[in-house]
């Protein structure tokens, strides 16, 4: 069998040996979906294995593939190939850029020019002939070069499941030992910084508020409650909503509200709850007419709560969960620049991050998750991307026929509120629905024009004309 020996370095100003990987040339019919493919007509590297990418943005390109069909991109972004030295058997990781994106190639491709242009240069053995356009890289124990999904995208996966959190907090949770569920991940693991692109695009630096007065330190001593509209209508018609904070433990509970009516109703609950085991002393509000009424005054004069009020027009006196407010906000942004989620779903992803930021370490708590505070560590196995498609078990008894399908498409969006399970919108009818028994593809999403039609047509009463299969698209980072 004929071989060809790439020979380079991507920096020829470094006084090291070349680096030499063997490949294998062959035409057989072979399909293995993991293979590499070098093509000598090949103008970019294809790659039909969503998780070999490190970063993806979208991309529209068409190209012909290298048994001369015709492909679409959905996606361009970095895929690194991990190999051998085929002398000295060191590990050789090849940076392969622009690479498309084909989740219907049945190979993957490496283009010769774009190898070239990185500095690679071959050289053929005495069998190998110029009809031979076809090379393929061998599975040999020596001269073995597969994909292998970088430890980065692992990284970036629980970043998403986290709700775009920093690096830095993930790090602590790792290495503290302060979540379960973390499988084989190790601290060292969050040293490279992120490289999202929606967060870059969604998260801006803002100034500090300076402190005027010491913070409790004592948990469920004081609360903070602030209201902030949206202007959005969510899918169940609220435009505003609510953020309660305790000072001390940085735990928050989130509310969505028609009206801003609904903010003292929810305090009041609040502190009937937390009643039963803590002492609550202190209440802080700025001085927004939702919080301005007897009922609420009443009730926070019988239970011995202090009411504290801001001062008109200045909000750094209840900076805290104003900042709250922006942070939790980033977040939702994040998550839609990544997803595609249309607005009408900006509730549903409020109410995800802050499910998953009650589990996230702060500098407040010196690191410590607020759950875990509470002597509770949290267990992050069952967090998912908010976002990704899910496939929710349709029980016997709502099967019409015995052919019916197993599981409904649905799109992830949080958790149940009152019960053990998943919040899913319904790919099909447009409905919210909550179930258990859910499996999930995190690496995939659905087209946002999809999902804004589906819910004009569930919740405005558009008649639209949906497409019989789901368009099911690579999720972007």
């Amino acid at each position: 069998m004929a071989f060809v020996r790439w020979s380079g370095s991507r920096d020829e100003s470094v006084g090291h040996d070349q680096t030499s990987i063997g490949m294998v040339m062959s035409v057989d019919d072979s399909t293995l979906c993991d293979e590499w493919m070098i093509d000598i007509g090949a103008g970019v590297h294809v790659c039909n294995d969503w998780t070999a990418f490190t970063s993806l943005q979208e991309d529209t390109m068409s190209f012909v593939g290298w048994q001369g069909e015709s492909s679409r991109s959905k996606a361009v972004g970095h895929v690194n190939v991990c190999t051998k030295d085929a002398k000295s058997g060191r590990d050789v990781v090849l940076e392969l850029e622009d690479t498309r994106y084909a989740s219907s190639g049945i190979r993957n491709l490496l283009s010769l020019e774009r190898l070239e242009q990185q500095g690679w240069v071959p050289s053929y053995s005495e069998s190998a002939t110029s009809e031979d356009r076809q090379m393929r890289l061998d599975h040999d124990a020596k001269m073995c070069v597969m994909t292998v999904a970088d430890r980065q995208s692992t990284v970036m996966r629980w970043h998403m499941k986290f709700a775009h959190l920093n690096g830095q907090a993930l790090k602590q949770l790792v290495l503290k030992d302060m979540a379960t569920g973390f499988d084989s991940l190790k601290a060292s693991d969050f040293d490279k910084p992120l490289k999202c692109i929606s967060c870059q695009m969604t998260k801006q630096k803002r100034r500090s508020y300076g402190r005027h007065e010491k913070r409790s330190k004592v948990c469920y001593e004081r609360l903070m409650s602030d209201v902030c509209y949206v202007g959005l209508e969510t899918t169940g018609g609220n435009r505003y909503f609510q953020l309660a904070q305790d000072e001390a433990l940085r735990y928050k509970w989130c509310y969505l509200l028609r009206t801003k009516d609904e903010a003292s109703v929810n305090v009041m609950n609040l502190i009937l709850q937390l009643e039963q085991k803590h002492v609550i002393k202190k209440f802080s509000r700025d001085q927004g007419k939702e919080f301005i009424n007897k009922s609420l005054t009443k009730f926070l004069e019988e239970h011995g709560i202090q009411l504290l009020m801001t001062n008109t027009y200045t909000p750094e006196e209840n900076c805290l969960v104003e900042k709250l407010n922006e942070n939790l906000l980033n977040k939702v942004r994040a998550i839609r620049q990544a997803t595609g989620l249309p607005t009408a779903l900006w509730g549903e992803i409020l109410l995800y991050v802050v499910e998953v930021d009650n589990m996230s370490p702060t500098k407040a708590l010196t690191g410590t998750t607020p759950e875990m505070i509470t002597g509770q560590k949290p267990d992050v196995r069952n967090l998912r991307v908010c976002g990704c498609v899910a496939f929710a078990h349709v029980p016997k008894e709502k099967k019409s026929h015995k052919l019916s399908p197993k599981a409904v498409p649905t799109l992830f969006l949080g958790y149940a509120m009152n019960s053990l399970g998943y919040r899913l919108l319904d790919l099909r009818s447009g409905k919210l629905i909550e179930r258990l028994d859910v499996s999930f593809r995190e690496d995939v999403t659905v087209e946002s024009s999809y999902l804004e039609e589906l819910l004009a047509m569930q919740y405005e009463g558009r008649e639209v004309q949906l497409p019989p299969n789901v368009p099911f698209v690579p999720r972007c980072t």
